[in-house]
């Protein structure tokens, strides 16, 4: 068997409770696919007419114990909301989905309406979710979901054969909506062609400039500007920038935006025809992120990479191709060499008494083609410089350490502007008591087949009584593996 390390630790708490967070779960396989064809516990309770849902497949992941759904129609409408301009709720045809420890990934139904007696108004008919708001998360925002044939967004997610599948039929009155993030709540909207934004036309040009060439470690500037080319006032401007570097700031003047895993979206006021908005976005082109030799040919090599910004509103767009940017920078090596980090003290996954802790941290720092101007130490809501001591090391005390586990980051600049982080020491504040592992000593080496491993923990506490005490094994040190997390409790 091979032999594993143990480095174990103790939780200890006090009478307060205190949340802790773990790493991610594993990746999981796809999720199942049902059918919830159940309206209040029976079949779909169409009215007379046979008005409403006859099929709703979904893709589901299971949170917690048994999984359940059902399909609610909604006819009291007692909870408040607001459809986009020009749409209404068609015979108060509202359904809302009931899960039980499930969170919906797709949707996929079908509705019967057979009320819609004429084309035009059959035409008309959009089946709307409500969906998150990409800059405003906890807002909102409705999205249409009716499968019909000029959908750009339906062509993203669906095969031709399956659009076709789907695509509105007068004949039988039936109409068919999919949606990748799944929903909750599905309305059936009556759309009014002479009042909602899709029946305008604004053209939205968007141009700008990004550095041609830049230095490994550089800040990249991307100058924006979108212009409303009309002929109508452009509503509900929505940007997106795929992420070339990594992300800094965003200068958005008038507009509001939000970035999540490095992509950036933005929200802008009405333009109306002719008017600009212009914005900036600032990335960095990391250090050692890039590769300079071709590696199949071993010649030097010169990396190229690209923005692509896109810029729509509710709107219809006649010129798509103006609404999109892509924009293309060149990276070349920093010859100045970076700095040279180690840490000293404290020593790896060590326990400290609460409520807060002061850390002294001590690091080693040095240059090999200049000088060190300067070595921080990064927490969650401090950004403190140590200072140089007489043996040439740098000291820093990390204060106001709370409960919880703690690793702040340590961070040398050198003369010319270039540094190098570390992971500091990894620390966990306790409660105010005094704990001890009394077996299995620090660095015990035990085997996968002497199977239960037995800890003996001394904890006490003079101030307080104690609440719980818990383990938790940090690291498992696995020889020619890895580190992979492990929790006791």
């Amino acid at each position: 068997m091979v032999p594993r390390l143990l480095l174990i630790s103790v939780l200890l708490l006090c009478t307060a409770d205190f949340s802790f967070a773990q790493e991610s779960e594993p990746s999981l396989p796809p999720p199942p696919e049902i059918e919830i064809l159940k309206l209040k516990g029976r079949k779909p309770n169409l009215d007379a007419n046979g008005e409403g849902i006859t099929s709703y497949k979904t893709s589901y992941e299971e949170q917690e114990g048994t999984a359940s759904a059902r399909l609610i129609k909604k006819t009291d409408l007692k909870f408040k909301f607001e459809l986009p301009v020009g749409y209404t709720v068609f015979n108060d045809l509202l359904y809302l989905v009931e899960a039980k420890e499930l969170y919906l990934t797709t949707s996929d139904i079908t509705f019967s309406l057979p009320s819609a007696r004429t084309k035009e108004i059959f035409d008309q008919l959009r089946i709307l979710h409500p969906n998150f708001d990409p800059v405003e998360p906890e807002v909102h925002a409705w999205v249409d979901a009716t499968v019909v044939g000029n959908s750009r967004d339906i062509r993203k997610l669906l095969s031709e054969s399956a659009i076709k599948e789907r695509l509105p039929d007068f004949k039988t009155k039936t109409l068919h909506a999919f949606s990748k993030t799944g929903s909750n709540i599905s309305v059936v909207a009556l759309r009014d062609p002479a009042k909602a934004r899709d029946s305008f036309t604004a053209d939205l040009e968007l141009t700008g400039v990004a550095p041609p060439k830049v230095i490994e470690g550089a800040l990249v500037t991307y100058r924006l500007k979108i212009t409303n080319r009309g002929p109508d006032t452009a509503t509900g401007i929505f940007l997106e920038a795929n992420p070339a570097f990594s992300f800094v700031s965003i200068d958005a003047g008038p507009g509001k935006c939000r970035e999540s895993g490095q992509h950036v979206f933005c929200k802008f006021p009405n333009l109306e025809k002719d008017r600009s908005v212009e914005f900036k976005i600032v990335e960095r082109s990391e250090w050692n992120r890039y590769p300079f030799t071709d590696s199949f040919e071993n010649k030097p090599f010169t990396p190229k990479f690209t923005k692509q910004i896109n810029v729509v509103a509710k709107e219809r767009d006649p010129e798509h191709e103006n609404s999109e940017l892509r924009l293309t920078t060149e990276v070349y090596q920093d010859q100045n060499q970076p700095p040279d980090v180690e840490l000293v003290s404290p020593t790896e996954f060590q326990l400290l008494p609460g409520p807060t802790a002061s850390v002294p941290i001590r690091v080693k720092a040095s240059d090999p083609d200049g000088f060190i101007k300067k070595v921080e130490v990064l927490g969650p809501k401090n950004l403190a410089e140590a200072t140089l001591d007489p043996d040439g090391e740098y000291d820093l005390i990390y204060k106001d350490a709370g409960y919880g586990r703690h690793r702040p980051i340590i961070r040398a600049t050198d003369n010319q502007g270039r540094f190098t982080t570390i992971p500091g020491p990894e620390f966990f504040v306790n409660g105010p008591a005094r704990v001890e592992i009394i077996s299995p000593r620090a660095g015990t080496v035990v085997k996968q087949s002497d199977g239960e491993l037995t800890v003996t923990v001394h904890a006490t506490s003079a101030s307080a009584p104690l609440k719980k005490v818990s383990l938790r094994n940090w690291d498992r040190e696995v020889r020619g593996i890895g580190m992979t997390p492990l929790y006791w409790s």
